[in-house]
């Protein structure tokens, strides 16, 4: 019979087979922007188009990670945690 830690560990070991290693880069950052006390970014200056190089890892909704600003914080996240630390 399984423990609870052998549970989750056969749980966690699970998901990340069924997701991919982009994906699992960008969520790992996101967790951690928030572990760090950072929100979504909302501030018209953070939330660019597309054609801007598309959202930032910390956009409130899932990013692709296929777009050059899906793989960085924004200006915005880093002044925060400038400030914050």
């Amino acid at each position: 019979m399984l423990s609870v830690r052998g549970c989750i560990n056969k749980y966690i070991l699970s998901y990340l087979r069924l997701i991919s290693q982009k994906d699992l880069r960008i969520n790992v950052c996101v967790t951690a922007a928030h572990n760090w006390g950072s929100d979504h970014d909302n501030s018209p200056g953070c939330v660019p188009s597309g054609s801007e190089g598309g959202k930032y890892l910390m956009y409130p909704y899932t990013v692709s990670g296929l777009d050059q600003n899906n793989k960085v914080f924004c200006a915005c996240f880093l002044v925060f945690w400038l400030h914050n630390t």
